[in-house]
C-alpha cells in the first residue's frame, strides 16, 4: 500500500553526526500521504487530489472516494493510480496543460528558435539545456516542443531514468516501442508484423535493420530474419546503431 500526497514539508537532518545525508521529513503532508496509505487496497496506490494535478493526463487513474485526514480539516478527494498511460509524450500532455504564460526566457526561447530554424535547413544541431533543479528546463523543452508543432515539424521524445542506465539504448527501446504500440501487442507474432509495416513504410531493408532492431525491442524474429554474418559483439553493437540511425534518420526525411 502506498499513499501520495503534495505539499509542504519541514525536512532536517536526522542525526547530525551522520554523513549519509539522512533526512526525516515532518509536516502534515507526510501525515496525509501515510494516512492514505494505509486507507489503500492491497498492492495499489492511493493519491490526493493535488497530487492529481501534478499527474497530469500521464496516468490512468479511478476514483478512490472521499476521506477525512488528520492535519487537513476539510474531506478530500483521493484517486486509486492504475496505470502509465503509454504512447503518448508526457511533454505533448503538457502542451493541453500548461497554465501560466512563459516570462523572463526570451534569450533562451530565440536561441532554440534559431537553432530550429537552422535544422530545417538541414544544419544539424544539438543543444544541453542544463541548471538546477526548477529553474525551469523543462518548460524551455515544451515551448520548442509548441513552436514545432505551430510549424507542422515533426519531433520524437526519449527520456533517460536512473534504472535504465546499463543499458545505454533504453531511452531509444522506449521511443520505438511507444511508436509501434507493443504495449498493445501481447503476441510475438504482433510485435514482429509491427515492426515489419513500420520498417517497409519509411522503405528501409527488412533484412538489414530488424535482425538487429528485433533483439533490442525483445521481439523474436530469429526463425524469420536470422543474422547470416558471424559477427562479434561489438560488430552487432555497430550494426544496430547503424539500424537506429537509419530510422531515424528516415523519420527525419
Amino acid at each position: 500500500r502506498v499513499g501520495i500526497h503534495t505539499g509542504l514539508v519541514i525536512a532536517r537532518a536526522a542525526d547530525e553526526s551522520s554523513t549519509t545525508g539522512s533526512l526525516d521529513v515532518v509536516g502534515p503532508t507526510t501525515s496525509v500521504a501515510t494516512q492514505l496509505g494505509a486507507r489503500a487496497e492491497p498492492d495499489s496506490i492511493l493519491i490526493s487530489a493535488d497530487s492529481r494535478e501534478i499527474l497530469g493526463s500521464g496516468f490512468e487513474l479511478e476514483p478512490g472516494g472521499t476521506h477525512r485526514v488528520r492535519g487537513i480539516g476539510r474531506p478530500i478527494s483521493a484517486f486509486m493510480l492504475v496505470n502509465e498511460l503509454g504512447g503518448t509524450s508526457v511533454l505533448t500532455k503538457a502542451l493541453f496543460e500548461e497554465s501560466t504564460p512563459m516570462a523572463g526566457r526570451e534569450h533562451e526561447l530565440n536561441l532554440l528558435g534559431e537553432r530550429w530554424r537552422m535544422s530545417r535547413e538541414s544544419a544539424g544541431q544539438a543543444i544541453l539545456l542544463t541548471g538546477e533543479p526548477g529553474i525551469g528546463k523543462s518548460r524551455l523543452a515544451r515551448e520548442l516542443v509548441r513552436s514545432v508543432t505551430e510549424e507542422n515539424g515533426s519531433w520524437m521524445e526519449a527520456r533517460c531514468s536512473q534504472e535504465g542506465t546499463q543499458s545505454p539504448l533504453s531511452p531509444i527501446v522506449e521511443l520505438f516501442g511507444n511508436m509501434l504500440k507493443l504495449e498493445e501487442r501481447k503476441s510475438g507474432d504482433a510485435r514482429l508484423e509491427a515492426l515489419e509495416t513500420f520498417v517497409e513504410s519509411y522503405r528501409l531493408d527488412a533484412e538489414e535493420v530488424i535482425p538487429f532492431l528485433a533483439p533490442m525491442l525483445s521481439i523474436d524474429a530469429d526463425e524469420k530474419y536470422p543474422l547470416t554474418l558471424d559477427l562479434s559483439p561489438q560488430k552487432k553493437k555497430e550494426r544496430t546503431f547503424d539500424a537506429v540511425l537509419s530510422v531515424i534518420f528516415a523519420l527525419a526525411e
